[in-house]
């Protein structure tokens, strides 16, 4: 399966889906824990993209960076996380 990308900048560098949602959740965990809800926090920050990892949104990633033109709207990724807690 090999490494799933959340983000690739223009400058070519990579972020995997993995490191997004472990930054994500740590940074969610930290704010919603001055308010008490660093657990509920931290589960929001985990599910947010979890629907990156789809190979449909991989395959239009790699598009995307590989073709500068190709700018259709990519697939539904943030949906997964809310249908995974619900």
């Amino acid at each position: 399966m090999g490494i799933r990308l959340a983000h690739i900048a223009k400058d070519g560098r990579q972020q995997s889906v993995y490191d997004h949602l472990k930054n994500a959740m740590e940074f969610c965990g930290l704010y919603a824990g001055k308010i008490g809800l660093s657990a509920c926090g931290k589960l929001a920050g985990m599910l947010h993209d979890i629907g990156k990892f789809s190979d449909g949104f991989q395959e239009y990633i790699t598009r995307v960076n590989q073709d500068s033109s190709y700018r259709k709207i990519g697939p539904d990724h943030s949906t997964a996380g809310a249908l995974y807690i619900y």
